[in-house]
């Protein structure tokens, strides 16, 4: 029995309209709940649906500058060379001028670098009233969600940089709330996940351990975004659910078990410290197993 909810003559339709402009991207998932969107991509293929915006297909700069007419408010100011070739464009919203990729610029949702600072930005009466529901105090400028920023946890005094946009998804004090956000009322949340993830960074692969209370996605978003353009692949090799204070327990038993070898810090990212050998992945995959207290929802190990 199929452990994802049956394809309806109403989704494939759906997938049909949509697919082709989405392409495999979060939006994409969103119309399917309940379904992985691997597997949104692989019955994509099955039906043989194309994403029109492929940056494989090939365009006559005629095509290129209909496309961008049609679907965005962007401007070319140079002939367009090929979607992985930087060309001069405009945006006609705020008349900022810049290169990049015709591929960056074919994605939906896409923003120039100026509107997309713009739309980022939060006053910063409200950022101060969320820091101030968290308990924390902003030591630095603010200078936007993605920019890096210096905090004080009041109730225990300890100081870190972190990023506005960690906050607003629910990240707290690394010290006090002991790796679930600050959503959280109390230090041990009522359900998390414990996930172990395949991560290779320039070139090199580990395997990440880690808890939260928030949904997977957006902790595999948030780790994205933070080692940047060095990372090459991050996905879920296994994810395990069970009460906040068993979760946070068995992490500790995997991270402290010294037959894991651990690896040395890498700057990438907040949490690298999480980071161990790929040859102890059967041991971790033996010690999630074996515990009674969680509940192995998903997994890619054999």
């Amino acid at each position: 029995m199929s452990k994802y909810p049956n394809w309806t003559p109403e989704d494939i339709t759906l997938l049909k309209e949509i697919y082709p402009i989405y392409g495999k991207n979060k939006i994409l998932q969103d119309k399917f709940p309940g379904r992985p969107l691997q597997a949104i991509c692989l019955k994509a293929n099955r039906l043989g649906l194309k994403v029109i915006n492929s940056v494989t297909k090939a365009r006559t700069n005629i095509e290129y500058v209909e496309f961008l007419e049609e679907n965005t408010d962007f401007v070319p100011l140079e002939s367009y060379k090929g979607s992985t070739i930087s060309i001069l464009h405009m945006c006609g919203v705020c008349d900022h001028e810049w290169k990049t990729r015709p591929q960056a610029l074919m994605k939906p949702g896409a923003k120039c670098p100026i509107c997309s600072v713009h739309s980022r930005m939060n006053s910063l009466d409200k950022v101060l009233e969320v820091l101030k529901t968290s308990d924390m105090e902003l030591l630095s400028e603010y200078k936007g969600s993605l920019s890096s920023i210096t905090l004080k946890h009041k109730s225990c005094g300890y100081t870190w940089d972190t990023k506005y946009s960690y906050i607003q998804q629910g990240s707290g004090c690394p010290i006090c709330n002991k790796g679930f956000g600050y959503y959280n009322k109390e230090n041990y949340p009522e359900k998390a996940t414990l996930y172990v993830l395949d991560i290779i960074i320039d070139g090199y692969r580990y395997i990440k351990i880690g808890v939260t209370s928030r949904a997977i996605g957006k902790r595999i978003s948030e780790l994205s975004s933070h080692i940047g353009e060095n990372l090459l692949l991050i996905k879920p090799i296994i994810l395990a659910v069970g009460k906040g204070k068993d979760i946070l327990a068995l992490e500790q038993e995997i991270l402290s078990n010294k037959n894991i070898k651990s690896v040395l810090p890498i700057k990438q990212f907040n949490g690298s410290t999480e980071l161990r050998s790929e040859n102890s992945l059967d041991l971790v995959v033996n010690l999630i197993k074996k515990n009674n207290n969680v509940t192995i929802i998903q997994t890619s190990y054999s």
